[in-house]
């Protein structure tokens, strides 16, 4: 008899009621009983001990290096001079001495962000 390799929502509420109702049972018994692994069965209580719930819990984005004013003022100049590159725009808005490390590849993705793609000065050709 195999375990199931799946564990949804459900199955790990009923881990927890388990778990709570019969607190004589050890993990091992309510594996045996739900037909799961152990470590199912652990992972799922740890996960209502912690969050008090048995729903994923969604975590935090990663803070950004710029600030919403920062953006606009990114993407006005990008607009106000086309034939700027992403370093020359991170060069004049930001300082080298800025402890945050702004990179030119930042400048872009938030140049991407506003539609404005493609932004690559090049040198044209004389005639």
């Amino acid at each position: 008899m195999g375990k199931n390799k799946s564990c949804d929502a459900s199955t790990w509420q009923i881990i927890v009621n388990l778990h709570i109702d019969h607190l004589q049972w050890a993990y091992i018994r309510i594996a045996e009983h739900l037909n799961c692994s152990v470590k199912k069965v652990f992972n799922a209580i740890d996960h209502y001990k912690t969050h008090g719930t048995v729903e994923n819990v969604l975590r935090k984005a990663r803070p950004r290096k710029t600030s919403p004013r920062e953006d606009m003022l990114i993407v006005r100049i990008a607009k106000k001079d086309p034939s700027k590159d992403s370093n020359q725009i991170k060069n004049e808005e930001f300082s080298p001495d800025d402890p945050r490390n702004i990179w030119s590849r930042l400048i872009r993705r938030r140049l991407v962000e506003a539609k404005l793609f493609g932004r690559i000065s090049r040198k044209m050709k004389q005639k």
